[in-house]
């Protein structure tokens, strides 16, 4: 992920936390169940798109190797 969009998205949880806790100071369970989740979207986006590298570099290796051999 750039990070510009890190940094989007983490102000998006800022935001959504503030909102949150201002106007429902008795429900915090729900900020902490919207930002939890929204911490588990971000790290699973990171997972896919590290797999997604290493997918294209194994892709590029192989092509490689075929076309030497």
């Amino acid at each position: 992920m750039p990070w510009t969009t890190t940094y989007l998205f983490f102000l998006l949880i800022v935001i959504i936390n503030k909102l949150l806790y201002e106007a429902s100071l008795r429900k915090p369970v729900l900020s902490f169940v919207l930002i939890s989740f929204l911490f588990a979207t971000y790290f699973f986006l990171i997972s896919i798109g590290d797999n997604t590298d290493i997918i294209e570099q194994f892709v590029i290796y192989r092509d490689v190797s075929i076309g030497q051999a």
